[in-house]
């Protein structure tokens, strides 16, 4: 696929965005939005951020289960 240039809106139900080992400062985001790993802690062990992305399920599924 060659880049065009052009803008373009692709509907999603989903987005995860992939930070790499930047560690921005973490924005309050609405509560149905969910963040974990690398993103939250900084670059780590990947235990470290499969620990936090467990974590974050359990959060995920009780938001959806209200």
């Amino acid at each position: 696929m060659k880049a065009t240039g052009k803008k373009e809106i692709i509907e999603a139900d989903l987005v995860l965005l992939a930070m790499g080992f930047l560690k921005p400062e973490v924005p309050q985001y609405a509560q149905n939005v969910f963040a974990a790993g690398d993103y939250i802690s900084g670059p780590s062990l990947v235990v470290r951020a499969m620990s936090a992305a467990k974590e974050m399920v359990h959060k995920v599924d009780q938001y959806l289960s209200k």
